[in-house]
């Protein structure tokens, strides 16, 4: 058996950023609270959303989606 791996995907971080900001405000969820349920600092999850962190772990976007109740192929808009 073998897989293919694509490796030249190119993301909207623009997008995905917008998207993890109106989730986490229309749930009415501070930056402390969004903290509290995925183990992210304040400071990174604001970095996250302004676009100041460029190589942000995939699993801090997991445990976000996670805490936002969104799923991780509509968060880079993969439907």
């Amino acid at each position: 058996m073998s897989y293919s791996v694509v490796t030249n995907v190119t993301l909207d971080k623009e997008a995905i950023q917008k998207k993890i900001t109106q989730a986490r405000i229309e749930q009415d969820m501070s930056f402390g609270d969004l903290s509290k349920k995925t183990g992210i600092s304040k400071g990174q999850l604001y970095k996250i959303e302004r676009r100041l962190a460029d190589n942000v772990p995939l699993l801090q976007i997991m445990s976000v989606c996670k805490a936002l109740h969104i799923s991780l192929s509509d968060l880079v808009g993969m439907k």
